[in-house]
This record gives C-alpha cells, structure tokens and sequence, in this order.
C-alpha cells in the first residue's frame, strides 16, 4: 500500500514538473502533426504506384499504422540510459541504493508519468486529428482490448530493454552509447516507421528473433484486426515470455552492478 501511495505521489509530482513547459506543447502538436502528414503523403504516394506494395495492403492500413505507431513511440519513449549516466556522474546512485522504492521502479513510473503527459496533453489532440482528417479503420471491441493488453506490456517491455542496456553506463560512464545501441535496433527491428511486412526475408527473420517487434510491429497488427483471436494471444503470450526474459537479466546485471560498486567503494 504504501509503494502505491509513493508511486502515485511520483507521477503526480512529474506531471506537475512537465506543465512548467506547457510553452512547447502548441509546437509539439504541430509537430506531430506534421510528421503524420508527411508519412500520410509518402504511404499514398507508394500506393498510388501499381505493383510496388502488395499483400493486400491499403491506404486506410497505412494511416492507421502510422497513427498507432504514433500512440506506441509517445508511450515506449525513453531517457532511461541518460538519467542512469546522470546518477552515476553525479553519484546520486548511492542514494538510490537506500531508497524506500527500488531504483528500477522510480525510474519507470517517472519515465510512465513523461509518456503519459505527452500522451495526454500533446498527444491525444494530434490521434483526435489525424483520425478526424486522415480516416483511421475501427477495430472490433475484441481487437481494441487485445491491443491495449499488448500496450500496456509493450511499455513495460520496452522499460525494460532499455533499462537493462542502460545499465552499461556503470562500466561505460556514459548514456549515449547505449541509448545508440537501443535506439539504432529499435529502429532496424521493432516495424515502427516501416511495417515488417516490406522487410526482406532475411531481415524478417531477424527480426523474429529480436524483441523489438513485439513493442511496435505486433501490437499494430493485432490493432489492424490482422491476427485472429489465438494469434493475438499467441503475441501476447510472447511478450510475456520476453518481459520474463527481461526481467531475469535486470536482476542479473542489477546484482552484477551492486557488486562493482562495492569493490570499486561506491
């Protein structure tokens, strides 16, 4: 009860630090905004063109894959590496080691409480938009709730990833080149800007091995209404596995760093 009570005072206490720059939301919408229309405009430039993209694929797909990409990169954004690299320069770490709450969990409900303002203030005004202006398909109440059940562990997931590269920084002392490593694969492999149904088959199967697709490329799909009711379970099944995978290698490297510190007298 009490590490909800914290938790909850956490997020509050972020959303109130990220209205001090309520200044940039107007610009982040229209940023946004824009980014959508150009991915809109260069889809239905594709698909104009006859035989370049098959599969069945249409033009309503197109837009409401970029539209829910949109959603999941506002939600699985991370800073996790850089903020890990702060505490460690600074040596705040120290401090977080004797915190009531784990370091772990601090970070992601600060990092959830960023998303969700971004979400809500920034981002539900350019979904409301792009919906209204650009057309975006209905997914039945089954899909819709399969999709949020993948959401929410797509979040969680991507936390994850990030959070146990990120712990590099202890040997690295520096943020930037894990954030590089995550940020360049989670580019490659995760179908966020380029559905995984374009890759070649060697680099499809790649990806099939790699987490990242399960935090964009699958949960759109089930959104898309392209799996049925046991492939979308089987997705989230998946995710499960991998979070479970994720979470045995945070303990690991978290263990790992503890014992670093103790020797090198932090």
């Amino acid at each position: 009860m009490l590490k909800a009570f914290m938790h909850w005072a956490l997020l509050l206490r972020t959303f109130r630090l990220q209205f001090q720059y309520r200044s940039e939301v107007f610009f982040r919408v229209i940023g946004n905004i824009l980014r959508i229309y150009i991915q809109v405009s260069i889809w239905t430039a594709l698909l104009a063109i006859p035989g370049v993209i098959s599969g069945g694929i249409t033009l309503s797909d197109m837009i409401s894959y970029v539209i829910a990409a949109f959603l999941l990169r506002t939600l699985t954004r991370s800073n996790v590496s850089y903020k890990l690299a702060d505490r460690v320069r600074s040596g705040s770490v120290a401090v977080d080691m004797i915190r009531p709450t784990p370091l772990i969990s601090y970070m992601f409900f600060e990092q959830l409480s960023e998303n969700l303002f971004s979400l809500l203030i920034s981002g539900t005004p350019v979904i409301i938009l792009s919906a209204v202006f650009f057309g975006i398909k209905v997914p039945t109440f089954i899909n819709l709730s399969l999709f949020l059940t993948s959401v929410v562990l797509a979040v969680i997931l991507m936390f994850y990833i990030e959070y146990v590269f990120g712990l590099g920084v202890f040997w690295l002392k520096n943020g930037t080149h894990t954030d590089f490593i995550v940020s360049g694969m989670f580019t490659v492999f995760s179908g966020m800007t380029i559905p995984l149904w374009f890759y070649p088959e060697a680099l499809a199967r790649v990806c099939d091995v790699m987490p990242f697709k399960l935090v964009a490329f699958e949960p759109i799909s089930i959104f898309l209404g392209r799996y049925d009711f046991s492939q979308a379970l089987g997705v989230i099944l998946l995710q499960l596995l991998w979070l479970g995978i994720f979470v045995l290698l945070e303990r690991l490297v978290w263990h790992t760093v503890q014992r670093y510190m103790f020797i090198q007298g932090g």
